[in-house]
């Protein structure tokens, strides 16, 4: 998992053998700035605790800390109350990154309504 301390972070999907990506494929946004936005990468929390996205750093400035899965998931499973707050925060995380995508899929589905006019 990754959190953004300072600057801006995108995930993009990518297709296999795919030209590079562009700002066009971005799925979500990190900034430091938005609290449900700090953090990425948690899919360590669920099987097959597998990356689906690239990320790219979007300004001048980014710094990001990696927090090692495995010793955070167990540090979880020992102080339980700890567990739980981080728990609940992802899933602040999980709401915000569900909230994009419904905005993005609305402006997607609205572009499309208007060429068929």
């Amino acid at each position: 998992m990754w959190i953004v301390v300072d600057g801006g972070v995108e995930l993009r999907f990518e297709m296999p053998n795919a030209k590079t990506s562009t700002n066009e494929t971005t799925l979500t946004s990190h900034h430091k700035n938005i609290p449900e936005s700090q953090i990425f990468g948690w899919s360590c929390f669920i099987e097959p605790y597998k990356m689906k996205l690239s990320a790219y750093c979007t300004s001048r400035r980014c710094k990001i800390l990696k927090i090692d899965a495995q010793k955070l998931n167990k540090l979880m499973e020992e102080d339980t109350a700890l567990g739980f707050k981080i728990m609940r925060y992802i899933v602040q995380v999980v709401g915000y990154r569900f909230s994009q995508m419904k905005e993005e899929t609305a402006k997607f589905m609205g572009i499309n309504m208007m060429n068929s006019w």
